[in-house]
This record gives C-alpha cells, structure tokens and sequence, in this order.
C-alpha cells in the first residue's frame, strides 16, 4: 500500500524492467523446447505401455518403447544442464541490470532507503527472480502441452475417464489458489525477515571497534540470537502454513487415485474397457496430478516472487537522475540566487544569494546545521533547490551534461572515502583516462602523498584496507586530494576536510589545499576559522540564512556572529594552551 492506501502497482513496472533487461531469451527457448519435447516423450510412454500390454511387442513398437525410455532419462540431463545455464545467464543479466539502476538513483534516493536492504534487493531478490523466471515460461508451455494430450488421449479411450478426472480437477485448482496465497505470504515474511537480519549483521560488523570498546559483545550476541529466532519462527510458522497446502495436494492425489481406480475396476468389470486400457488410463492420470501439481508449482513461485518482484518494482519504477543537458560547462562564477531547499520538512536553506566569483576562494562558516554542506550538495546537483537557482554565466547549473557538470569539480570531504585497494588505485579512481606515472607523482607531490607512501614498503601499491582503514585520518585526506588534483577540477568544493585531523595532519592537509587552490574556483566549508582568514570571500550563515558576507577584517567589523564564533575559537585555544 502506498501512502494513499491505494494497492503499489507491481508486475507494470517489474515487466518494464523485463523489457529493458537484456535476458538470454534464446537459452530460455531452449530450456523450454527441451521441456516440450520431455511432455511429449511422457505422453508416449502411457500409450505405448498399453499397446504391449494389449499384446503388441512388434519390433517397431519395442523400439519406440525402448526410446522413449532412453530419450527421456538422456534430456533429463540435459534439461537439467540447459536450465543451470539459462539460471545463470538470467542472474547475470538481471544483477547487472539492477545494479546499474541503484547506481544511476539520485542521491535523496538513499536517504530513505537503507544500503543494506538495497544490497538484498542485488543479491538475494534477484536470485530468487532468476530461478524462477528460467523455470515459469518451460513449466507453463510443457504444462499445458501435457494437459492437451492427455484429455486428448483419455477422451480416446472412454469418455467416463474424462468425467472422473473432471470430477476432481476444480479441487485442484482451488487447492493451488490457496496454496499460492500461502507460498506468497511465507516468502514475503522470510525475505523480510532475512532483510532486517543481515542489516543487523552488517551494521555490527561495522562498528565492530565500538562494540569492543564498550565491551558490548554479549549484548549483541543476544541482540543478535533475538533476530536469528525471530527468523526462525516466522519460517516455522508459515511453513507450517505452508504444509497445509501440500497435504491437501496429497489428499486430493490419493482421491484421484481411488477414482481412477474405482472407475476403472468398474468399466472393466462391464466390459466397455479391457485391462491394458485401465492400465494406460492410470498412467495419464498419475501424469495428469504431476501436471497439475507442477502447474500448482508455477502459481506458487508467481505468488513466492510476488514479494521480491514488488521491490525490484519499486527500483525499477524510480526516475533516473537527469543526465542530459548542454554539453558544455562554462569556466565561470557562480551565483546562488534566492535558493530555498527544504529536507524532510524543515528549511534547510531559506532564500539565500551569494556570488562566488571565479578563480577565488569563497570560505561557508556558521553553527552546525546552518546549511554549509547543504550548499555543496546543491552545488555538486545531488539534490535540487525547492526554489530560486544556481547559475553559471547566466544559465542555471541543472540545465547542464550531469556527466559533464561533475567532471569539472573535485570534491573532498570531511572522512574521504576510500575503496579497498591499492594507493594507486584509488588516487585514479573516476579518472576516466590514462595517467602517467609522471602525473600520478606530480599529483602526489603536490596534496603531500609522497611524504608518507615513500616510507612505506610497497608504496603506491600498498593496500589500504576497507575504507582506508590501514591509513591515517590525515593520509586519507591527502589522498583525496590528490585524486581531486589528477582531475584538474575548475571548481574545488572542500568540505570541512581537516576538522578531524591533529595540529600535524592539518599543517600537511593545509599545505595540500593551498597547492591545488591556486587558479581555481574554491567553496570552503570550514569549522576552525583561522584557516579561512586569506579567502577572498567570507559568507556567514545562520539558519539557513546569509548573516554576513567579506574578508576577514570587514566581518569582525560587522558581523557580531562571526565576531563572536572568531572570539569562542581564541579562547578555546587559549584555554587549551594554559592546560
């Protein structure tokens, strides 16, 4: 239910994905030709056995005999062979397609979805999907193929058989209705559950330093226990639901099969059918139920994937980011007119103007939460102004490439992030292009990398662990400036990046950011206010609003907010220096 409590539209949206998913459809016409063939075979045998039993042992009808028998357990490993490709290959493909749609989502995307339930939706979803989705079209084709046969054959012999598999063909149906609504409901809970249990997991694991620190390990262990029974029980539960279903299957097979016996005995006892007759006439009724059973079976893995299929939907039915626009980014200013950005409900920005001029720094202070970093998020187009614009040379930012847009600034944050690797490696990450050592070196000479990777054994191949964790907060910082340098960004968007470093680590970190400032168009968030004193330009806000804007000089003249956040940091470092 959406939040209109209208019914989330799921199979439109899931069958575009289909659309645009490039499956194995010739793998999967095989698969199910494969099927159709082994329906065929299956429909012989019953009727074959009966002309021998009848008395019929020509060669002719012994050799067809013989294979049907050989075909069949010969495309049994076939079938099976074909069907683990086509699974494989539909795996492939949906995985790549959803992954590549996570990555074009926008940014407000994330901040109501969970990276973890997201990692379920490319794993765990998908692989349920994927079996499925290989299976359906071959059991559906056969299926029916099978039923049309065996009517077929069974209205050959006596019309009376037909009548008392009709009798217990809508008990069947009915049964698998139900049994579908079961399998979705149990499938649904699981999954969930499962979701909520590797999110757990995975936060843990996260934040395993924090758990040791606070000696927490059994408070999570039994945290953890908690979610693995909850797990436990609601698959227990439905599969005990679940169980219902097949035992009525069961029962209603034992009926069909006291019927067919009953009215066999009784038309053979009448003479209006022999022996080998009743005897063909048991065999497409057993293979009837299968069929049945197996059509069963593809109602309920519909209904199963129901659930998996409604959060693909929901990925699926989510409008990209907007790539396209002119193609070129003008080397410009910038200027933020009257731009409001409301967040979940609360003005983040409130109607504020600035100009940033080009090749200049243009330093954002302010109390936290005032909407520093906000900006450089509107600047950097992951989200979008509630109202007014960002231009440059006169034309709004969202109307330029998005590719384009983003390749001409570089962006280091407060805790740069890093990927598993190799220095080197993430030093060129999202470069695009071939870069010479001797660039790569000048890159690294210049955001202060070669005074630390020289000391170390491996050097630019040394690994950096998940996250970076084997570097220091300060080396981690370099290096991202080091790959905003290879990039040679027009504009620089710094986002408070030594607030976390020791008085060391920010003098190198503050050495690197003057080498790659020079010629280029800087907007600096900062908290410690003395390494903003040189900018060109200083702009104080507050609430969401500008207080106060210029140098250094002008600002402690006539900005008693600046004044006085200046004023705070001197005593806290004269404080400090007393201890």
């Amino acid at each position: 239910m959406n939040k209109t409590g209208k019914k989330e539209p799921v199979w439109g949206p899931f069958l575009h994905l289909l659309r645009v998913t490039k499956l194995p459809y010739v793998w999967i016409l095989v698969y199910t030709l494969f099927g159709l063939f082994q329906s065929q075979l299956n429909l012989m045998f019953p009727d074959y056995s009966q002309k021998i039993t009848a008395g019929d042992v020509s060669t002719p009808t012994l050799a067809v005999m013989f294979a049907v028998v050989i075909g069949s357990s010969l495309l049994e490993g076939a079938i099976n062979a074909v069907s683990g490709v086509t699974i494989a290959k539909i795996s492939l493909r949906f995985r790549e397609s959803v992954w590549g749609r996570v990555l074009r989502l926008p940014v407000s995307y994330y901040d109501s979805h969970m990276p973890r339930e997201l990692i379920n939706r490319v794993t765990e979803d998908t692989t349920l999907l994927s079996d499925n989705l290989a299976r359906i079209p071959n059991s559906i084709v056969s299926c029916v193929y099978s039923l049309a046969g065996t009517f077929f054959m069974l209205f050959s012999y006596h019309k009376t058989l037909v009548v008392a598999e009709l009798v217990i063909i809508p008990l069947l149906v009915g049964c698998t209705v139900l049994s579908g609504r079961l399998q979705f409901l149990r499938s649904d809970k699981i999954q969930a559950r499962a979701a909520q249990l590797t999110g757990f997991i995975a936060e843990v694991l996260l934040h395993i330093p924090l758990v040791k620190s606070f000696v927490r390990e059994d408070y999570e262990d039994k945290r953890g226990s908690g979610w693995i029974e909850e797990l436990f029980k609601t698959r227990f539960k439905w599969t005990m639901f679940g169980s219902l279903g097949v035992t009525l299957s069961n029962s209603l097979s034992l009926v069909n099969t006291l019927l067919c016996v009953a009215a066999g005995a009784y038309l053979t006892a009448r003479g209006e059918i022999t022996l080998d007759i009743w005897l063909a006439f048991y065999l497409y009724s057993q293979g009837l139920m299968r069929t049945l059973g197996r059509l069963g079976g593809v109602w309920s893995s519909l209904k199963g994937i129901q659930g998996a299929a409604r959060r693909i939907a929901e990925i699926a039915g989510e409008p990209f980011e907007k790539y396209e626009g002119s193609a070129g980014v003008p080397q410009s200013g910038l200027q933020v007119k009257d731009v409001t950005f409301r967040y979940q409900d609360r003005d983040v920005l409130d109607h504020i103007s600035m100009d940033i001029p080009r090749g200049k720094i243009t330093a954002l202070v302010g109390p936290s939460g005032s909407g520093k970093s906000t900006l450089l998020r509107l600047l950097e187009r992951f989200y979008q102004p509630t109202g007014g614009e960002i231009a440059a040379a006169g034309e709004d930012i969202g109307r330029f490439d998005l590719t384009a847009w983003r390749k001409s600034i570089g962006y280091v944050a407060q805790d740069t992030l890093l990927f598993s690797g190799t220095i080197r490696e993430n030093i060129l990450y999202g470069q695009g292009r071939e870069v010479s050592e001797a660039e790569l070196q000048a890159a690294a000479d210049a955001a202060c990398v070669t005074e630390f990777v020289q000391n170390l054994e491996h050097g630019y191949d040394t690994q950096v662990g998940e996250g970076g964790g084997k570097l220091s907060g300060g080396q981690r910082q370099r290096l991202g400036i080091a790959r905003a340098i290879l990039r040679n960004p027009s504009l620089l968007l710094l986002d408070e990046v030594t607030a976390n470093l020791d008085a060391q680590a920010e003098d190198q970190v503050n050495r690197a950011i003057q080498n790659i400032s020079k010629g280029r168009t800087v907007v600096s968030v900062a908290h410690r206010l003395d390494n903003i004193r040189s900018a060109d330009q200083i702009v104080v806000l507050e609430d969401g609003q500008v207080r106060g804007a210029g140098v250094h000089e002008d600002l402690m003249e006539n900005c008693p907010l600046y004044r006085r956040m200046v004023e705070a940091q001197r005593q806290d470092r004269f404080e400090k220096a007393e201890v």
